[in-house]
């Protein structure tokens, strides 16, 4: 884009043991409840070759050097609440098993 290069990838949200490995690099247990680690965007001018990268650690890292409150994506309270409505609906089944 007009000498620009951009590059995006949009990974899945990190699974257990990976959100494990950001807490031990990041030296913290608050992490955002929603951390999509293998996403990136960076940006390349393509005459000079100087290049910005944006992920998740290190805007997590940026995060906890400025000791900011704890952070929560947008999407987390839809996955909350899913998460919660399928627990719910598991109780439910096995409340009526029971009588």
């Amino acid at each position: 884009v007009k000498g620009w290069v951009i590059q995006t990838h949009k990974g899945p949200i990190l699974n257990s043991a990976s959100v494990s490995l950001y807490e031990d690099k990041l030296q913290t247990t608050h992490l955002p409840e929603m951390v999509f680690g293998e996403s990136f965007v960076s940006i390349q001018n393509a005459q000079t070759g100087v290049k910005l990268h944006f992920n998740a650690l290190d805007a997590l890292k940026a995060w906890k050097q400025e000791a900011l409150p704890p952070v929560q994506v947008p999407a987390a309270a839809k996955w909350k609440f899913r998460r919660f409505l399928y627990t719910c609906t598991l109780l439910l089944i096995h409340a009526r098993k029971c009588f």
